[in-house]
């Protein structure tokens, strides 16, 4: 008997468990390693430690850490992943995924949250609904029509079953504040290990699709925070810089305006600075206009023999010797035109190979090298213009220099 009773309490055990096995709801987990780059910037003797071999198991620099970990278990991360995926419904029956038999949504316009349970039986027109232990002061209508949305509260439902085997479901609706306790209980953020910056994150869920969604919309809603609680400090530094430069601008224009009223009130000035920076101005403007004269009076001169030459003839060659003349020569459009030149006679002498003067493409060709030649005439008289203004300028700024 004795020995019988070992094999009795193990098989009865065994059974136990295997029953177990076949009635308990399983469970599918997703997981999800999130590594966390540091931004301090750490200097000096805070560098020099952190970077010790012992300072992460000592706990050195692990508040940022922690602090990642405290957002992505927050009220607000868990709140959107309750929102977005809709985890105020449950599916009681059948068990089929919450995502293929209902399309479930917040209500913007309305805060109320129900409580209950809705069983949904098809019917020709669509869905007959029949309430149990609802929410006291939330109608609950009679049917729905397929594809229409039902709202309850805070709570909007589509029911959309894709399985046309399905007659019959069950939805349980809770409050927010359990599905985020739910989701708190389900979702494991920790630390990977003391010498490492990564996080490690599991949620387990009865639905394998609700259980990869509910850590994707964690990750990505604690993403979208981190990156618009960087983009905010951005956007603040910014204008505290902002703010910092007009207030020295106009630091700097009343000093300027005081400076000046002062000088004009009392008489004082400092003739040794102003007297050496004007004497210094005179002598660059000075020096400015003698160079402007030599090069005026130079041009002047190759006008004149360029035109000499060509008056008596109807040939406008003579006008290309402007283009030897230095401040031309490095002239963008002096160049064009030289270029265009060269091309031009290039292409006539071509066509003398094979004609004569006379032929119409040979003469019009050489009406366009005698038209260019004009425009390299006309460009030179305009920089001769130029020249005297400048130096009717010059003379200008040197009197008054001479009066002061």
């Amino acid at each position: 008997m004795r020995r019988r009773l070992p094999l009795v309490v193990g098989g009865g055990l065994g059974a136990l468990v295997m029953a177990w096995t076949f009635y308990v709801t399983p469970l599918f987990r997703s997981e999800a390693l999130l590594q966390i780059e540091s931004e301090q910037q750490a200097s000096g003797l805070a560098d020099a430690v952190s970077s010790m071999p012992g300072a992460p198991l000592l706990g050195l620099g692990r508040d940022e850490l922690e602090t990642r970990i405290g957002v992505l278990r927050s009220r607000r991360v868990v709140d959107a992943v309750v929102d977005t995926l809709g985890l105020t419904v449950r599916v009681v029956e059948p068990s089929l995924s919450r995502a293929m038999l209902a399309q479930v949504a917040p209500a913007a316009d309305s805060a109320t949250e129900v409580e209950g349970t809705l069983t949904f039986t098809r019917s020709d027109a669509g869905w007959d609904i029949a309430a149990e232990d609802f929410t006291a002061g939330v109608t609950v209508p009679n049917a729905v029509a397929a594809g229409d949305t039902l709202v309850l509260g805070a709570t909007r439902i589509v029911p959309t079953v894709r399985d046309a085997d399905v007659r019959r479901f069950v939805l349980e609706l809770v409050p927010r504040y359990v599905a985020r306790r739910e989701v708190l209980d389900r979702l494991e953020v920790r630390r990977q290990s003391a010498a490492a910056q990564l996080i490690t994150l599991t949620y387990d869920d009865p639905d394998p699709v609700m259980a990869a969604a509910v850590l994707e919309h964690v990750l990505s809603e604690f993403i979208a925070y981190t990156t618009g609680a960087a983009r905010g400090d951005a956007g603040t530094t910014a204008a505290e810089l902002r703010r910092q430069i007009e207030e020295q601008r106009t630091q700097l224009t009343a000093a300027e305006e005081a400076q000046r009223a002062y000088q004009e009130r009392t008489g004082v000035v400092m003739p040794g600075e102003q007297g050496a920076a004007e004497v210094e101005r005179y002598a660059n403007l000075r020096t400015a206009l003698d160079q402007q004269e030599v090069e005026r009076d130079a041009l002047s001169r190759l006008l004149r023999l360029v035109e000499g030459r060509t008056s008596d003839s109807a040939e406008t060659a003579g006008y290309r010797q402007l283009a030897t003349f230095p401040s031309l020569i490095s002239n963008r459009a002096i160049q064009d035109l030289l270029v265009t030149l060269t091309s031009l006679e290039n292409d006539r002498s071509e066509l003398r190979l094979a004609r004569t003067d006379a032929n119409a493409d040979v003469r019009q060709l050489t009406v366009r090298i005698g038209e260019v030649e004009r425009q390299l005439q006309t460009l030179g008289r305009q920089y001769l213009e130029s020249l005297d203004e400048q130096i009717a300028s010059s003379k200008t700024a040197v009197r008054q220099i001479d009066r002061t």
